[in-house]
Parts: structure tokens; sequence; C-alpha cells
């Protein structure tokens, strides 16, 4: 999440384009699928510094598309 928000920046300010924009999706978007599915291995947890940090990379990856949906770009396939 971290490299698209390095390029969410440089997209905003005009300096890089879609593909390099949606390069940085599909990074942040595979790596959020691989730890939702790791988090899910581990089932039902009593341990509330593990889901508050869960959650918290939900809302990032929740802002991480609204960013992408405004910013009009072709999904990556």
């Amino acid at each position: 999440m971290l490299r698209y928000e390095e390029r969410r920046q440089d997209f905003d300010l005009g300096r890089i384009g879609c593909e390099l924009l949606a390069g940085g999706y599909a990074a942040a978007d595979d790596s959020f699928i691989a730890m939702a599915a790791s988090y899910a291995g581990i089932g039902t947890t009593d341990d509330e510094a593990l889901n508050t940090q869960y959650e918290g990379l939900v809302e990032d990856m929740n802002r991480l598309n609204q960013h992408f949906d405004a910013s009009r770009c072709p999904r990556p396939q």
C-alpha cells in the first residue's frame, strides 16, 4: 500500500499516467488478498491487537480502492 501511496501522489500531480498507477494498485491488491487469506486461515481470534491491525489494513485498502476508482484508470488485468 505504501508503494501505491507514492504513485498516487505522483498521479495526482500529473507526473505519471494510469499504467504506473494501475501497477501500484495491482501490487497492493495482490498483497491484500494474500494477507486476507492468511488472516482468514487463522480462524476466529481473541487477539485484539491483531484484529485492530487487520481492520486498519481493510480501511486502508478501502481508501486505496476509492482513490483508484476516482482516477478513472482502467483496472489492471
